[in-house]
């Protein structure tokens, strides 16, 4: 404290008188400036008056406008602090046609409603305003199964069930214009092995567009599946019986998907193949191999070798 202490030995019992003095002289020369005129920068509060049930504002409107103005010191102080300044009003008849406001236009606005002080110039060159006609279009909503990222060997086995199918999308007319007639799901989760019922945001990434609903449940049922073979004996057709002509094989190589579940239930006898003497090439002797029957729980069925040689033993 040694200015304190240094204005007590100077001054004494005085000091009070003094500071007094000094607190009043301020306040006298305070209360003398703001009765003088200046000129002063301001930036002045707008507001924007228009009907806004069936618009969107695309961008966010202009809050102030740059200002040099003149006026006395108790006027320039009122203006000067934003929270006491009576925002000028720009009124929007059609607010989806006017896209700016130049400094002409924007002079007399100003100098009609300013009030107390005089508008000497306009320093923002030009507001702009983007608000467009709101617009609807409802979407279908769709799912890709071949881009379901499931995990390796499982596979969806039941309808995919999406509730709601559709959804209506509000927003500014010029992004509602370019959306297709559908939207699909995108899913963030991976390695599905179970069977799916879950909830997805409708994002746009546009807070402009807003979907109704915002929210999709998406249903649908997974098992694993292996890929397997099995050899199954071939049954002839149309053969000699006294084996003068007859197949280089008597097996034949299957190979089909099944549900992992189902693996230990088959059985060769579910599959019958045949081969009939009346289908051969005789350009090579191969006979092409027949599927007659096989249990329905299999599937992606392949036959290996995908033709039979035919032998004649004379």
């Amino acid at each position: 404290m040694p200015i304190l202490k240094l204005f007590l030995v100077l001054f004494g019992n005085n000091w009070r008188a003094i500071l007094l003095s000094a607190v009043a002289a301020t306040t006298f020369w305070f209360f003398n400036a703001l009765n003088k005129n200046y000129n002063t920068r301001l930036n002045y509060p707008l507001e924007f008056s228009f009907k806004r049930d069936s618009v969107v504002i695309v961008d966010p409107l202009p809050e102030v406008v740059i200002v040099d103005v003149s006026g006395g010191g108790w006027n320039l102080m009122r203006k000067t602090f934003l929270f006491s300044a009576t925002p000028v009003l720009i009124e929007l008849d059609n607010p989806t046609e006017i896209k700016f406001f130049t400094r002409a236009s924007l002079l007399p606005l100003i100098t009609e409603q300013l009030g107390g002080i005089t508008l000497d110039f306009v320093v923002t060159d030009t507001l702009f305003i983007n608000i467009e006609e709101r617009a609807e279009k409802r979407l279908k909503v769709l799912v890709d199964s071949s881009a379901i990222p499931l995990r390796e060997k499982y596979r969806v086995i039941s309808s995919i069930r999406i509730n709601p199918d559709s959804v209506d999308v509000r927003g500014p007319k010029s992004m509602i214009d370019t959306l297709s007639g559908s939207y699909t799901i995108q899913f963030s989760k991976r390695n599905i092995d179970g069977d799916f019922n879950d909830e997805f945001d409708v994002d746009f990434d546009n807070n402009l567009l807003r979907p109704i609903p915002d929210e999709i449940n998406l249903r649908f049922d997974v098992a694993e599946f292996e890929r397997t073979a099995i050899q199954i004996p071939l049954e002839t057709t149309n053969f000699p019986a006294d084996s003068s002509i007859y197949l280089q094989d008597a097996v034949i190589q299957l190979n089909y998907t099944v549900r992992t579940r189902d693996i230990k239930k088959v059985r060769s006898a579910e599959f019958h193949i045949t081969a009939d003497l009346t289908m051969v090439d005789k350009a090579d002797s191969t006979i092409l191999p027949i599927l007659i029957a096989f249990p329905t729980y299999v599937m992606e069925i392949e036959l290996v070798p995908e033709s039979l040689k035919v032998v004649y033993a004379n």
